[in-house]
């Protein structure tokens, strides 16, 4: 998966790797929500809370998309919007 700073994931990195569309990407490579209208309802309850000490050269480096393993803001985003639906991966 490989981004640039300002947020985008490229769909077609991401498929050649895994073989599996990213659903929760849209075709410009920004995180978005993903319509479950068609699935049961279940009751869900979640809370996080986190803390992240970084130096300034590894802000910089995430804020400019120079992180090697690829934009890892944009990871954290997209699993955000994924985690709370309960998906094994």
């Amino acid at each position: 998966m490989t981004a640039g700073g300002d947020g985008r994931v490229s769909q077609a990195s991401f498929g050649k790797k895994s073989g599996m569309p990213l659903t929760h990407v849209d075709a410009a490579g920004h995180a978005r929500m993903v319509d479950v209208s068609g699935k049961d309802v279940t009751a869900r309850s979640a809370c996080a809370t986190g803390r992240v000490l970084l130096s300034a050269t590894a802000v910089a480096a995430l804020r400019a998309g120079e992180v090697p393993k690829g934009d890892a803001l944009a990871v954290a985003r997209i699993a955000g919007i994924a985690g709370p639906s309960g998906h094994p991966t």
